[in-house]
């Protein structure tokens, strides 16, 4: 039979373990959208004819006149 710590620590340890897995998933989840993000940023520009150099030198450039 366990005692009160013992359980205590078993349930404290399987809360902060699906504290982290939820955690890993939202960060997987960012990774995934930024991912996107930058894969259809990407095939914009292409369309527009527009190099991933020009945009960020552009962007860098708009940004400092601000």
């Amino acid at each position: 039979m366990n005692s009160a710590a013992d359980l205590f620590n078993t349930e404290t340890w399987h809360i902060l373990k699906q504290e982290q897995e939820r955690s890993n998933s939202q960060r997987i989840a960012r990774q995934r959208k930024k991912r996107e993000l930058m894969e259809s940023l990407q095939a914009q520009l292409a369309d527009a004819g527009i190099s991933m150099d020009e945009f960020i030198q552009t962007s860098m450039g708009s940004a400092s006149d601000a």
